[in-house]
């Protein structure tokens, strides 16, 4: 039974036989929902001391605000309001956080922050930002994402009386230099039909065919099981999606609040697969007669595959396996993913630009933009509009020339 003491949180025990120490530590901006730092031990002892250890260091920051550097602000707000996101999304903060924000900005003091300098570290960064040991400046997108984290963690820091105001509110995100906003990639119609043609008889061809034919996403295919696709209705559930995210055995152990499985790891990494992430995500796509005939060929093939290696064979459901039955990696199939796109001669391209491709075909169609929204699993009507805008102009065109068949027939 839960028992709160005197400045140390509430500390209960779990049904499982756990101690587990809670503490409200801010409300989340957007969802409005409180914000709670929880520590986990076999003991009461052993998390009243983790959650003790936790609010002296909070304290001091407390004491020491007028002195603290950002760096040290944003190591706190990270660990401390960002528990509860995705791994995936956790990862990215820390990205942006130690990789960009820190090593410019991270030695000024939290108070002594201005505007000015948030404005300057922005346009650097559209002009020289990369840190992969490329030449040339950060897309604004990545600086927008910078911008979005930088400004969360300072409306915190002035939530809690270290800022008056938030400096990252007087600034504007920089355009892109020399670039300008490009267009989605996709295939053209004559590199579909010459993707189709040259490698239909490749193995991971029925994988390339379903994404160009579904626009689902590369961590929905290779989380998709069997029973997910329905003959019967010629139809495709889509309800999870798998991840590679920082090795974080321990964090997943106590996660409660999603549900996650995982499926294996490395010394750095590890492979999850979670449920979609908003109800938009989860959706029923139809499959057109091609691709039913692509899928029910890959069935055949996949229990010949499993008979030739029934002695090692772990069927685990996947649609999309290795030889073994387990799921496939995401770089060996980006890795063929290119060579297929040499053996057709197309220009290289990601593998996302297969899901760019389906919704442009279905827009150049006709289907409305509400359709191809749904399909895709956007969580927003302006989101899908937005990615495509490249397509309206065209078909836009092919609209006004019905007036013609119309009025001047």
């Amino acid at each position: 039974m839960g028992r709160r003491g005197n400045g140390e949180g509430t500390i209960y025990k779990r049904k499982d036989g756990k101690w587990t120490a809670q503490i409200t530590v801010g409300i989340d901006e957007v969802t409005g929902k409180v914000i709670r730092k929880t520590f986990y031990g076999k003991q009461r002892k052993e998390v009243a001391e983790k959650l003790t250890i936790f609010l002296n260091q909070k304290e001091s920051f407390l004491k020491d605000g007028k002195h603290m550097k950002l760096k040290e602000w944003l190591s706190l707000w990270l660990n401390t309001y960002n528990q509860n996101i995705a791994f995936s999304a956790y990862d990215d903060y820390e990205s942006k956080i130690y990789q960009h924000i820190i090593p410019t900005l991270g030695e000024i003091e939290l108070c002594e922050l201005k505007p000015i300098m948030i404005q300057k570290f922005y346009n650097e960064k559209a002009v020289s930002g990369r840190v992969d040991g490329k030449e040339g400046g950060l897309s604004r997108r990545s600086i927008r994402y910078i911008h979005v984290v930088l400004r969360a963690a300072l409306e915190q820091a002035k939530r809690e009386g270290y800022l008056i105001t938030n400096p990252a509110d007087a600034v504007k995100v920089p355009k892109p230099v020399n670039n300008d906003i490009l267009k989605r990639k996709v295939l053209t119609r004559e590199e579909q039909l010459q993707f189709f043609e040259k490698c239909r008889q490749e193995k991971l061809f029925p994988l390339f065919a379903f994404a160009m034919l579904t626009g689902c996403r590369e961590g929905e295919i290779l989380a998709l099981k069997w029973h997910q696709i329905d003959f019967n209705k010629n139809e495709i559930t889509i309800d999870c999606s798998v991840s590679v995210v920082k090795k974080r055995l321990e964090e997943l152990k106590n996660r409660t609040d999603d549900n996650i499985s995982l499926i294996n790891y490395t010394d750095k990494t590890m492979q999850i697969v979670k449920e979609t992430k908003t109800t938009s995500s989860t959706r029923t796509i139809p499959m057109c007669s091609e691709l039913v005939s692509i899928m029910k060929a890959h069935t055949y093939a996949q229990k010949v595959e499993r008979m030739k290696n029934i002695s090692c064979y772990k069927n685990e459901d996947y649609v999309f396996a290795t030889r073994y039955g387990g799921m496939l990696d995401y770089r060996f199939v980006i890795r063929k993913f290119h060579k297929y796109l040499k053996k057709a001669n197309i220009d290289t391209i990601n593998f996302h630009s297969l899901r760019h491709t389906f919704s442009t075909r279905l827009l150049e169609e006709g289907v409305s933009m509400k359709i191809v929204q749904e399909y895709l699993g956007h969580k927003s009507y302006n989101l899908t509009a937005n990615t495509y805008s490249h397509v309206l102009p065209q078909i836009k065109k092919d609209e006004i020339e019905c007036l013609n068949r119309i009025f001047c027939s």
